[in-house]
């Protein structure tokens, strides 16, 4: 699971342009409200976690789902986890 948040927070820093520290995230912030994240960088995001998890993260199905920092990382881990 730390190589997943390690990732996330890395990818979070990169769509936010470096406007948000991911070594400075809390599990609890919230991805608009918090960290500021916009529409299309969160667009931009679920397509770099595709990308580089090799399978779709964020979906039509449970974008609704996803608010904060630690939804993405239990998104990503229970997508990588299915049986």
């Amino acid at each position: 699971m730390e190589e997943i948040k390690a990732t996330v927070n890395s990818l979070i820093e990169e769509v936010t342009e470096g406007a948000v520290d991911g070594s400075s995230m809390e599990e609890c912030d919230h991805l608009k409200d918090k960290l500021g994240i916009t529409s299309l960088q969160y667009i931009v995001l679920a397509l770099k976690l595709e990308e580089r998890f090799g399978t779709a993260i964020i979906t039509v199905d449970n974008i609704t789902e996803i608010e904060s920092v630690k939804d993405v990382y239990d998104r990503v881990h229970q997508t990588l986890n299915k049986d």
